[in-house]
């Protein structure tokens, strides 16, 4: 549903399944990939939790899952109004964990 770009319909999905299993990553990151998109910030804050708690898995368990958890945390993180400066300074913390992060 999220893929076919019918987030409102699979929000509702993950927030059930979220219900049953708080801690699945799936639900947790496609939930947040549904949200952070929005203009509102109490939403946005929901997104950003979601990858938060993604990003903050050990880096090793999933490279990639890792880098995008981070690329999109500082993406909402932006849209929610935070200073580019701490943003950038983040993105550089990042790159001294992983040299291989991209990024704005």
């Amino acid at each position: 549903l999220r893929e076919a770009g019918r987030c409102s319909v699979a929000v509702n999905w993950y927030e059930s399944i979220l219900v049953s299993d708080p801690s699945l990553l799936e639900a947790l990151l496609g939930r947040a990939e549904c949200l952070r998109v929005s203009e509102d910030r109490e939403v946005l804050a929901i997104a950003a939790d979601g990858f938060r708690r993604i990003a903050a898995l050990p880096r090793d368990d999933d490279p990639s899952r890792w880098r995008h958890a981070n690329l999109r945390l500082l993406d909402v993180l932006r849209r929610a109004g935070v200073d580019d400066r701490r943003l950038a300074a983040r993105l550089e913390r990042l790159r001294t964990i992983d040299p291989g992060i991209s990024g704005r």
